[in-house]
């Protein structure tokens, strides 16, 4: 079921998978800073409502740029607190884009609670599969 669509990114609850799966768009070229937040603080809520023990982010088009400031922000704000909720493993699809890439990838790797496992893929279904386990 779509729990959120934007022209930036849509979110997806798999019950049957317990699976919360964030694609981003393209469009996220044009995302603010505060449209961002924005949809981070929409993810957490559908978090905290559905507790998905899984999530798969897929930021293959995300072509937005997390600043120092905003990683700081996603591990107080989002990461530590969807931790909270059930959430076992996430998965991230990563962009070809490597400024984009090495962005998401240094939200991650200083996220240092590990309050969840978390891997990078270029590929869905091995991100599933590693997910499923």
């Amino acid at each position: 079921m779509i729990l959120y669509e934007s022209i930036y990114a849509k979110t997806e609850f798999f019950e049957d998978l317990n699976l919360l799966k964030q694609v981003f768009f393209p469009e996220t070229v044009n995302m603010t800073k505060q449209e961002f937040q924005e949809s981070q603080l929409i993810l957490l809520d559908r978090i905290i409502k559905h507790k998905p023990q899984i999530i798969l982010s897929n930021l293959t088009d995300l072509l937005f740029l997390v600043s120092v400031d905003l990683q700081d922000w996603l591990v107080k704000n989002i990461y530590n607190e969807g931790g909270k909720y059930g959430v076992r493993k996430v998965a991230y699809l990563v962009s070809p884009d490597f400024m984009v890439q090495l962005s998401a990838e240094m939200v991650i790797e200083d996220y240092k609670a590990r309050i969840f496992e978390n891997r990078f893929f270029a590929n869905e279904a091995e991100a599933m599969n590693w997910l499923l386990k």
